[in-house]
């Protein structure tokens, strides 16, 4: 029987030291894979930020550059619309006659046909900013969710690594 107490008192204290090697390796991983873990976070967080900056000064490009196409676009019409009225100051017309008034009309609602359609390209535009946002967004949530899952597995494979190495010595 004695002798039965002396190899249960070496397994136990066998199996202490395991855990204590057990606890100190998935303390090492758990850190390690929290380190990566806050790095990636870290440089998944810089990214968004760049990205939201360049997003920004892409829409203000687009702002300023809309501000200056609508400028030329009344500075055009104003050309185009004296143009006409000479024109027709011209030919003996005055521009208060109905063809003289429709063509002038002609001129605004093509004028307003050029605006909208800048318009909706610009919209457009800045709904594919902000997508490229939005998508950097999920593809960064999407990494720190595999990383956290990859540091999960891991962690198992090796706590069962360390104890199919104990049994199997």
């Amino acid at each position: 029987m004695g002798g039965i107490a002396s190899v249960a008192s070496t397994a136990i204290q066998a199996l202490g030291a395991v855990n204590t090697v057990l606890g100190a390796v998935n303390s090492f991983q758990k850190k390690s894979g929290n380190e990566d873990y806050s790095q990636t976070q870290a440089l998944n967080d810089l990214k968004l930020q760049q990205e939201r900056e360049r997003a920004n000064l892409e829409k203000e490009q687009l702002s300023l550059s809309k501000d200056q196409a609508e400028k030329e676009r009344q500075s055009a019409l104003r050309r185009a619309m004296a143009k006409q009225r000479a024109q027709f100051g011209a030919g003996g017309t005055g521009s208060s006659d109905g063809s003289a008034k429709a063509v002038l009309l002609g001129l605004f609602d093509e004028s307003d046909d050029e605006r909208s359609q800048r318009e909706a390209l610009d919209t457009l535009k800045t709904r594919a900013i902000d997508t490229g946002v939005a998508q950097t967004q999920r593809i960064n949530t999407l990494q720190l969710s595999q990383l956290k899952e990859r540091n999960r597995i891991n962690k198992y494979t090796s706590a069962y690594d360390s104890l199919s190495t104990l049994f199997n010595s």
